[in-house]
């Protein structure tokens, strides 16, 4: 059985609803960024609040631990932190 890669299941499913829903952020680099300052996380925060993706966000973000950017509104890295809802 071949093993999969932390969170590839989770981006699977983030990906396919994209095909239908649009991401708040898809006009931002939040993804990518390896610094995020003050606006960034409280224009993050407000978009990710109200985005129809954030549940499938922050399920690959917890799965995969990404090592930079914003994803449901969280900055990473995060260490030892669970997200909430």
């Amino acid at each position: 059985m071949a093993r999969s890669d932390p969170g590839e299941a989770e981006y699977a499913a983030l990906v396919e609803a994209m095909e239908t829903d649009r991401p708040a952020c898809r006009d931002y680099e939040f993804f990518t960024a390896d610094h995020t300052g003050a606006a960034q996380k409280a224009l993050a925060s407000r978009l990710c609040a109200a985005c129809p993706l954030r549940d499938l966000c922050r399920d690959y973000a917890e799965a995969s631990k990404p090592t930079a950017g914003i994803w449901c509104g969280i900055p990473y890295p995060r260490r030892n932190r669970k997200l909430t809802p």
